[in-house]
């Protein structure tokens, strides 16, 4: 009887683990209600970016940290004010290589006398294969006028900033419009 309630508790385990997907890898970053919008981990130090919105568009919120620890949440209200505490900019130029192809996204804010730039560009190089784009994903700081570019590891970015669904860059502030 033992065996069976153990294995029992296994299997349940494992169904409540494979059931979390993906989400599990952000921890405490992403609340249950919450869409991933945009997220990487840092290259230096390994802490995760994590954008966000509530699935039914109430707020967007910035947190930073690990998956254990949220060391940043911005804003620190989530309502439908935390739209206008963001701006958003893109701009995409399609064509290939011969029309020197380039996307370039960024979602900034302030927070703290520090403005904080997400960002995912890419754009064809010269020396990359035919198709090929070099693509970059980060955090750009703004610190008392020091520039800190915090590059992501590509292979951990989650979601985009390029592709942002409408239904969320509708709320954003336009950078065109300030």
């Amino acid at each position: 009887m033992y065996r069976i309630f153990l294995a029992f508790m296994v299997l349940l385990c494992s169904v409540q683990s494979f059931a979390k997907g993906a989400d599990s890898e952000f921890g405490v970053l992403k609340k249950d209600n919450e869409k991933l919008l945009f997220a990487f981990d840092i290259k230096e130090n390994g802490k995760k970016v994590f954008i966000g919105a509530d699935a039914d568009g109430k707020y967007i919120v910035y947190r930073s940290g690990t998956k254990n620890k949220v060391e940043l949440q911005y804003p620190e209200a989530l309502n439908e004010l935390s739209w206008n505490k963001f701006k958003y900019s893109s701009y995409h130029k399609n064509g290939g290589a011969k029309n020197d192809t380039v996307g370039d996204s960024y979602l900034s804010f302030n927070n703290k006398m520090i403005q904080y730039e997400v960002y995912e560009n890419w754009h064809y190089e010269d020396g990359l294969s035919q198709g090929e784009l070099r693509k970059e994903v980060g955090l750009i700081l703004l610190v008392h006028g020091r520039v800190i570019n915090e590059k992501a590891v590509q292979a951990s970015k989650a979601g985009s900033l390029v592709y942002l669904p409408d239904e969320y860059k509708r709320y954003l502030v336009n950078e065109d419009d300030k």
